[in-house]
């Protein structure tokens, strides 16, 4: 109760500011998101155990967007739908103002930025902000203000987490964080900082407690672009867990991508290095876009000589309606299975948004 008492006190607010100024524009629209995953497991590791993991989430959705001179609010409510249960929420909330000389954004939605397809080590150090295979940049609560000046953009904001709020629970972390990135047409380079705070949160179960933790983060990212349409980009990350003094989840990336351009076919290939806590860690990607019609990319990454996955994503557009099929294979490089092995990954989701 407290969780929609606090959305519906920020969403009353952010439309009575954007009224009083005068709305000058109005766009309402519906869509819908079904997403589908399945983990295919091995066959005689456990014999409790099912062949196939199945998970499976629906929302569906409204927008609603106001524009008044040089302000702007969206808000997304919805309802989720997962194991049979039914959730009303507020998927997105919004409220944006734009000047020559600054711009504010406060409400929940999601984020991103830095380089790196394995991992991206320039974006705030957020838990569980990545896994192997895919990169997550969660929905979180917000407030950003960015200023430029010149070649820099500078940006501080907060982030708090959103997915315990949404199941009307106390935010396991906050953050705050600042970045300032010079831009030429040849070079970028970025400088970024931040701290996250945990507080101690005791759960039912014991192994599930939420110790207090404070990490403080330094991380910077530079990147080119070289003749004959070549980039090179690298980036580095070092959190530094004040409570315990001890250095956690560090790590550096670098790679290159050359694209090729054939009429309206987009072809563009990839690779990456990066070496952190877990090891050496690679990555090969070749990726064709076809228009506004269809992107599909395909490659390999690997950790050492301990684990090596296919990767294959493909997403399909027609006008508002979008398919992405995505595939993890089994790891190339494990010689004996374990009651963890599985034999593949395979995601599905289903998308439209659409103007009413």
């Amino acid at each position: 109760m407290r969780k929609a008492i606090a959305d519906l006190f920020f969403l009353c607010i952010a439309f009575s500011v954007c009224a009083l100024s005068g709305i000058d524009s109005v766009q309402v629209g519906a869509g819908f998101e079904v997403q589908h995953e399945s983990i295919f497991l091995q066959k005689n590791t456990n014999e409790y155990a099912p062949d196939t993991i199945p998970n499976m989430a629906g929302t569906v959705f409204c927008n609603i967007e106001l524009s008044a001179g040089n302000q702007n609010f969206l808000v997304q409510p919805g309802i989720l739908v997962k194991e049979q249960k039914f959730r009303p929420f507020f998927r997105k909330l919004r409220y944006s103002l734009f000047t020559d000389r600054f711009s504010l954004s406060i409400g929940k939605d999601s984020f991103s930025f830095g380089e790196g397809i394995m991992k991206n080590y320039f974006f705030v150090h957020l838990p569980q902000s990545d896994r192997f295979g895919k990169k997550i940049y969660p929905l979180v609560w917000h407030t950003v203000f960015e200023v430029p000046v010149k070649q820099f953009l500078l940006t501080s904001g907060i982030f708090a987490d959103a997915d315990s709020t949404a199941f009307r629970k106390v935010p396991k972390w906050y953050s705050l964080w600042a970045k300032a990135v010079y831009t030429n047409p040849v070079v970028s380079v970025g400088l970024e900082a931040d701290a996250l705070l945990q507080p101690e949160l005791p759960e039912t179960a014991a192994s599930a407690e939420q110790k207090k933790a404070y990490t403080c983060t330094a991380a910077a990212e530079i990147s080119a672009l070289l003749p004959y349409q070549f980039k090179l980009y690298a980036n580095a990350q070092l959190p530094v867990d004040l409570l315990h003094k001890n250095i956690t989840d560090w790590g550096t990336l670098a790679g290159i991508s050359k694209d090729f351009l054939l009429n309206s076919i987009t072809l563009s290939s990839i690779a990456e290095v990066s070496y952190s806590m877990e090891g050496f860690a690679y990555s090969v990607f070749q990726s064709m876009g076809l228009a506004d019609y269809a992107q599909i990319s395909a490659g390999v990454q690997g950790l050492e000589a301990k684990k090596l996955v296919g990767i294959m994503q493909a997403e399909f557009f027609i006008s508002d309606f979008s398919i992405k099929i995505g595939y993890i294979s089994k790891d190339m490089l494990e010689k004996q299975t374990t009651d963890t092995s599985y034999l593949g990954i395979l995601s599905i989701a289903v998308s439209f948004n659409g103007d009413v």
